[in-house]
């Protein structure tokens, strides 16, 4: 049946049928575009957070803070190892030789090429610095490679002064807090060992053999939770207690699954991306042993940050509105104990030529 067209108060007639299709129409666009907008505004706020840790993370100068802390972890791993083997390793050795030589393949693995590669070459040379002292000389050693190894500790702090907007501690107890996180670790990776060696133990317990292929992935996978555990406990000790500044654990698990996840992975990756990219081989053997250990902290130190960067906006710290160098510069132009007025140093240089 087809409409009729209707009077309007003037005369004028309209086709009430068209109209209402024109409306329909009108309504159905407007409910799509609604749709869309939401959409949209979903995704944004999805993304406002990453977003917000990228501004954090490049205002803070996180990528300049890890070029610094890889030269500073290449500096003081050494030292490091140094200290663990010869005060874990001697306990260890004295209780079972195997666990010692089962210590130092585990320091050599956390390290790309394992025993046969970089680890190796940095536990070997811990191993020869030890070797060459006797008698007294072994306890001063290791008494100067904690205070040495401690140094990581001072820049991290640094670092996370900036990340968390704290000063620095007093020099004590700074140095208090280096020097205890120190032995902290000659601890822990002692007890880190024994962890890698349970999932051997278990599938042994259970009479499940390495041969088969559910043995083989059993040991792989029970291998990665451990790995990830002693991540956690390695970074949630760092992000607990170096920041100057009382954390909880509740602040900090976020930035810490995320570092020790993170760490796992790039442990898995890293010699892929050595033999891809990097090819130091090419450079000669100590050109090319150098590359390939700062590249590796570059990337560690970087891994350190960016789970303190998101344990700080856990605790609701926004990012700068400049950059470092921006924020200097406004801070120059309003402190006068950075530079004086221009009135201020114009007398000065008027009664100096006087």
């Amino acid at each position: 049946m087809s409409a009729v067209p209707e009077n309007t108060a003037d005369g004028r007639q309209f086709d009430s049928s068209h109209s209402s299709e024109q409306s329909g129409s009108k309504g159905t666009g407007g409910t799509k575009r609604n749709k869309v907008q939401d959409a949209a505004q979903e995704a944004g706020q999805r993304v406002s957070p990453l977003l917000t840790l990228w501004k954090k993370i490049s205002n803070d100068w996180v990528f300049n803070w890890s070029s610094g802390l890889a030269y500073t972890f290449l500096t003081s791993i050494l030292p490091i190892f140094l200290a663990i083997l010869g005060i874990a390793g001697f306990v260890l050795g004295a209780i079972s030789p195997a666990s010692l030589t089962q210590l130092e393949d585990t320091l050599a693995r956390s390290f790309p090429g394992g025993s046969n590669g970089l680890g190796g070459q940095l536990v070997a040379a811990a191993l020869r610095q030890l070797h060459h002292s006797a008698g007294i000389f072994v306890v001063f050693g290791i008494l100067g490679a904690i205070i040495a190894g401690s140094g990581l500790f001072l820049s991290l702090e640094s670092a996370f002064g900036i990340v968390f907007r704290v000063k620095g501690r007093s020099p004590l107890p700074q140095r208090i807090m280096a020097v205890s996180m120190v032995l902290f670790y000659v601890v822990l990776v002692p007890l880190m060992v024994l962890a890698s060696v349970l999932p051997a133990a278990v599938l042994h317990v259970f009479d499940i053999g390495t041969s088969s292929p559910a043995g083989a992935f059993l040991i792989q996978a029970l291998g990665l939770l451990v790995a990830l555990a002693s991540g956690v406990l390695f970074f949630g000790a760092i992000y607990l207690i170096v920041p100057n500044r009382k954390m909880q654990i509740s602040q900090i698990w976020k930035g810490t699954l995320l570092a020790a996840a993170l760490l796992v992975l790039y442990e898995l990756v890293f010699p892929i991306y050595v033999s891809l990219f990097l090819h130091p081989n090419n450079y000669g053997s100590l050109v090319g042993f150098a590359i390939l250990l700062l590249t590796f902290f570059y990337y560690l130190a970087f891994i350190v940050l960016l789970g303190a960067e998101v344990n700080s906006t856990t605790i609701g710290l926004r990012p700068t509105t400049q950059p470092l160098s921006g924020l200097m510069q406004e801070l120059q132009a309003r402190d006068e104990l950075i530079e004086p007025p221009q009135e201020t140093r114009e007398a000065g240089g008027s009664h100096a030529a006087a």
